[in-house]
Order: structure tokens, then C-alpha cells, then sequence
């Protein structure tokens, strides 16, 4: 969608929305593999990044190591291209034995059952032949989709390169995992002045809003209990879950007692995820939320799920996301570098962060650490590595995936240890200078920006909701209270059209594509629930259910309310008034009871006439 034709980008001037964008001033680099072989005559060979906080032995180390990786990435057949770095050195190092990697603190982030399979998650042209070849090779199929183009299968993992050889094959990955946005009668219910609402007869009635998380592992329990009603469709489960969808549902039906609820789950893949939004809709949901977060969901185009929220929301559908947990620049607690590469002109191409520093390090312990840049999904010619190493310059892990045409602009590191004092390193193997965006999801980063949120949270008409903690409150918002310091900030940088196409053609860094202002409101978190285990319910998988069941109260009081009725109901009476968006916390926290008085006819939005003209 176009700025010009996005409805939440006009009213987005009407509220005066200020853009905040962090990036470098940099020189910029255009490399092919031949430049790169003629830079390396006149660079020291295999030059390791620069960066105080290393010895030159570790730099030698570090030296020595990259040189052994560099070679395994020369050497891949065309098959090995198409696999996950970490799946095919597993495949060799540890199941095969057929390599020595020469790196003694290389870690293995790969998981193998007792029987070496794997789940993977395939992108392929989906036919009939290609389901029965991966089953003839000892595979079995989770789930496919024609339409994505996805596959999620349990495969030998001696058998994936067989797989990856097939002509339909375009790339096997790990499967895409997946993060709750979670950081624990609700507090929210009288913080939000929901009763207000209520009390004038609006309840949610006629209304379905469905839910969407991991699991309603406790739905039962919160039946018997009352907490939940007696009937509650579920589309889809994934058992043996948190059940933080339970807790999801407890919150809208506290707000919108009277409205039908529903679940889907978000587990099986990114392919799975879009599918129930789908089902959700077909089943005639108003309002839908979710408060789950895939890491290879796109930062710089609107993928599978994005293009899946998009659909409902054009069918009159009001979608609400967390905008995640991975902090924020305001609060000193970012995890997210993003601005354009800046190659340090050594052979290895480094990426310099900030003046001649080509390490990142890591403060705070982050859980998966991503890499994405400005390439379409499903075409990135540019390839770009990620390296994780400790102080003595050893590589711990690594993201090396070939990009060459076909491929996600996409890298991931996986580790289960304690990161803090360990250090990022970008490396451009091939190709052009882009727009990066590196995320160490929920650490801290030593240079930094704003800039968290990303995917579907982000898609034009969706309300990506920050959080702001209602614990033990039993008044009303004033508008004073400050975000939750984990809560992710905006905004959404874009490049890409869903279908490919640039925005800019030929500018893919900090200066092109377009911007959305996100997130677009907050809500309370940190509410009490009957989720067993949980006595709080913290992160912005509180705060979207929160927002997402207000809507539902305006739309019982107002069945034929539009998009443009809702954002300007929503964000025109948020606090602190007038409302002004900021990177962190969108244009304010909602209050249901201003909300529903600005429809009431007569009542107007409480804006300026100015205001009024531009919003016809």
C-alpha cells in the first residue's frame, strides 16, 4: 500500500506524528565477488575486525578462524546452498563425521532427535511429487501450503541435501521458531475506564473476537472457575503449551463479557500462523488479536502472516498485535541495531558500527540474535554473514546462509548461553551496500537505535500496541505513566511492495522505501489472572488484549464502524491529549470510556476544526 493511499498514514498527519529514525553516517560500498578478490591484493588477507576490547592474539585467533569458515562457504555444492549453514554443518561435523571444523568453540545450535531428524521448514513449489519424494526419504509432513509455498517437515538429516536437490526446492531451514510477547477481573479493566462502557450497555454483544497464541492449555480450569464462559471455539490448538492464550482470552472476556471468543493457534510455522488468521475471519471475527512474534518475519516487506493480516483487515476485520518486548532506545534497553552497511575496505568486508569498530557487543544476554537487510524475501543477491565470538576472538556461532538469487535476506544465531560481553561481527561476502537491521532479541546492544518492531505488528491497518503496567491500580490512566522499558519501538522502515517490487527502485538504504509510524497505541500489562503459574501477566501479549477487547465494546455500541472510525476513535482521545506519536509508545494510551464518547453523534473527535477537514 502506497503513503498516499494508507488510511493510518493520512490520519497519521493529522496527529501530528513526529518520525524518529536512527542511522549512520556512512561510506557506502557497491562489491561484487571480483572487486572483492582485487580488494583483497591491496588489503591485509583476511583482516579480523577491529575493536579495543580485543587482544591481538584473540584478532589473531579470530583471524585464523574466519579463514576456515570462508573456505567451508567457497566450497559448498549447489544443493548445500539451498540448507541452513548450522543444518549442514551438523550434518558433517557431528552425524557424518566427514570434516574437522577446526574451530574448538564452535557451538552446534542445531537440536537432533535420538534418531538424527530434524524439523525443517521448507520453501518450495508445493506439488503432490515433491510430498511423496521428502516421505520416501524416511520424512514426514507436518503441514504445506501451496499458496506460501511452505512446507514443515520431519526429515532424516541425512536426507536434506537429497531434498534440497530437487528442482522446486528453493531453501530448507530450521524451523522458524517463534517468541510470546510476554514479559504476567484484570487491573486493566478500570485502567482503560472500560466499566464506563459497560455501564452505558455495551458489552460486546453480537460480536466474535478471536484470539490467536501457542495453546488454551487451561481453558477448562478457567471455565470451571468462571474466569472464562462455557464456550469458547477453538479452531486449532498446539497442547502442550504456556496456555497464554487462556490468559489472553480471560482479559477480553473481563473487558467484553458478552462477546463470542475464539482461538487459533500460531504454532506450526510462519505458513500456519497466516492460515488461521484466515480461519479466524472466515468465522466471522470482528476483531482479532494476537501476541505472537516469528524472528524471520520480514522487517523490510510484508511477509506470509503480514500479508495474511492485511487480507482481514481490508474484509472490515480490526487486528491487534503486541509490538514485542525487545525494549527500546527511550529506555536505554534497545537490542536493535539498524542503519546502512559500512564497509571497513578490509578483505573481509566488515560492517563498522561506529566510527572504525566493527563489533557490536552484547551488554545484556539477548535469546536468538537475527540479521536482515534491504533485499526482497525470495530474492536477495546480496549476502551478508553473521559471526558471534568471545573475548579470546573464538567463534561461538555463526549464520552463513548463501544468498544468490533465491533465498530470504535472512541470518540466525541460536544459543542457550550467557551472551553478555560476547561480540556481533557483519560480514558482506558478495554483493551491495544495504539497510540493516540487527536485532539481539530482548538483550542490549553497545550501539544501538530505535527501530524493534517489526512484521506484522507493523502492516498499515493493523494496531501494533505497546505496554504500560496496570499492577495493584484501581484508578483510571491520567496519561502520566511511563512505558514498560521492554516494550519495542518503532518505527517500521519498509522497502519492499508484498509482491517484491522496491518502493524506491535503486535506493534500499536509510534514504528510500517508506515509513510507518509504529506502534500505534499502548495498553496495560502486568495484570493479575487466573493463568496458573502466572500471578502477573506482563509484555505486550497483555497489552494487545487489552486494546483489542475495547474495540470490541465500540463495536458493539457501533456494529457499522469503519477502520478510519476506529483509529480515530482509539488514538484521537489517547493520553496524554493531544495525542503525539512517539517511537515508543505510539500516539497514547487508549481509554475506552473517551473512545466511546467521541462516537456518540454530536460529540465529535475533540479536534481542532483544521483536524476535522483533513480527516474527511
Amino acid at each position: 500500500m502506497r503513503l498516499g493511499n494508507s488510511i493510518f498514514q493520512k490520519l497519521a498527519l493529522v496527529f501530528s506524528l513526529v518520525l524518529f529514525l536512527t542511522s549512520n553516517s556512512v561510506s557506502l560500498a557497491s562489491i561484487t565477488p571480483k572487486q572483492a578478490e582485487e580488494s583483497a591484493a591491496t588489503a591485509s588477507q583476511d583482516s579480523p575486525p577491529s575493536d579495543v576490547g580485543l587482544s591481538a592474539a584473540a584478532m589473531e585467533n579470530f583471524k585464523q578462524q574466519i579463514t576456515i569458515l570462508n573456505e567451508e562457504k567457497k566450497n559448498l555444492t549447489p544443493a548445500q546452498k539451498k540448507i541452513n549453514s548450522a543444518i549442514v554443518r551438523t550434518l558433517h561435523s557431528v552425524v557424518l563425521k566427514d570434516k574437522q571444523s577446526g574451530l574448538p568453540m564452535l557451538e552446534n545450535s542445531i537440536k537432533l532427535t535420538e534418531s538424527n531428524t530434524i524439523t525443517v521448514d521448507i520453501k518450495a513449489d508445493v506439488t503432490d511429487v515433491l510430498l511423496d519424494f521428502i516421505r520416501a526419504q524416511g520424512g514426514t509432513i507436518i503441514n504445506s501450503f501451496p499458496q506460501y509455498n511452505a512446507i514443515r517437515a520431519q526429515i532424516p538429516i541425512t536426507a536434506v541435501e537429497t531434498i534440497a536437490a530437487q528442482s522446486g526446492v528453493r531453501f530448507i531451514d530450521r524451523a522458524q521458531e517463534y517468541i510470546l510477547h510476554k514479559s504476567t477481573t484484570t487491573e486493566g479493566d478500570v485502567a482503560h475506564s472500560a466499566p464506563i462502557v459497560r455501564t452505558a450497555g455495551y458489552t460486546g454483544t453480537s460480536v466474535k473476537i478471536g484470539v490467536i497464541s501457542d495453546s488454551v492449555d487451561y481453558l477448562a480450569q478457567l471455565q470451571a472457575t468462571g474466569d472464562l464462559p462455557a464456550t469458547v471455539t477453538v479452531l486449532q490448538d498446539a497442547p502442550g503449551n504456556t496456555g497464554e492464550g487462556t490468559a489472553m482470552l480471560e482479559i477480553v472476556y473481563d473487558l467484553a463479557p458478552a462477546a463470542s471468543l475464539y482461538f487459533a493457534t500460531a504454532w506450526g510455522g510462519m505458513a500456519n500462523f497466516a492460515n488461521n488468521i484466515i480461519a479466524l475471519k472466515d468465522a466471522g471475527c470482528k476483531v482479532i488479536v494476537d501476541d505472537v512474534g516469528y524472528f524471520a518475519e520480514s522487517s523490510f516487506q510484508d511477509d506470509v502472516i503480514s500479508q495474511a493480516v492485511t487480507t482481514v483487515t481490508d474484509a472490515g476485520v480490526f487486528y491487534f498485535s503486541s509490538a514485542a518486548n525487545d525494549g527500546n532506545l527511550h529506555s536505554n534497553t534497545s537490542g536493535t541495531y539498524e542503519g546502512n552497511y559500512n564497509d571497513d575496505g578490509s578483505a573481509n568486508h566488515w560492517h563498522m558500527f561506529s566510527g572504525t569498530n566493527t563489533y557490536n557487543t552484547i551488554t545484556v544476554d539477548p535469546g536468538v540474535i537475527t540479521l536482515q537487510w534491504s533485499d526482497p524475501l525470495g530474492a536477495s543477491a546480496n549476502d551478508y554473514d553473521l559471526y558471534l565470538l568471545d573475548s579470546a576472538g573464538n567463534v561461538y556461532n555463526t549464520s552463513t546462509n548463501t544468498q544468490d538469487g533465491t533465498q530470504d535476506p535472512y541470518e540466525q544465531i541460536n544459543t542457550s548461553a550467557n551472551l553478555t560481553g560476547y561480540k556481533l561481527a557483519i560480514q558482506l561476502w558478495s554483493g551491495e551496500a544495504r539497510f540493516l537491521h540487527l536485532s539481539a532479541s530482548r538483550g542490549v546492544l553497545t550501539y544501538s537505535t530505535n527501530g524493534a518492531t517489526k512484521g506484522h505488528s507493523t502492516v498499515d491497518k493493523a494496531f501494533g500496541v505497546a505496554a504500560v503496567s496496570a499492577s495493584g491500580r484501581t484508578t483510571a490512566f491520567t496519561g502520566t505513566e511511563a512505558v514498560e522499558t521492554f516494550s519495542s519501538d518503532g518505527p517500521r522502515r519498509i522497502f519492499f511492495n508484498p509482491d517484491g517490487s522496491a518502493i524506491t527502485p535503486g535506493d534500499f538504504l536509510a534514504s528510500g522505501g517508506r515509513v510507518r509510524q509504529k506502534p500505534d497505541i499502548t495498553a496495560a500489562d502486568c495484570v493479575a489472572t487466573s493463568w496458573p503459574g502466572h500471578t502477573r501477566f506482563c509484555g505486550t501479549s497483555a497489552a494487545a488484549p487489552h486494546a483489542a477487547a475495547i474495540a470490541g465494546l465500540l463495536v458493539s455500541f457501533k456494529p457499522t464502524i469503519t477502520s478510519t472510525e476506529m483509529f480515530r476513535a482509539l488514538t484521537s482521545t489517547a493520553l496524554p491529549l493531544p495525542s503525539t506519536w512517539t517511537d515508543y509508545s505510539g500516539l497514547g494510551i487508549i481509554m475506552a470510556n473517551k473512545a466511546y464518547d467521541s462516537l456518540i453523534p454530536g460529540n465529535g473527535l475533540g479536534c481542532q476544526p483544521s483536524m476535522l477537514l483533513l480527516l474527511q
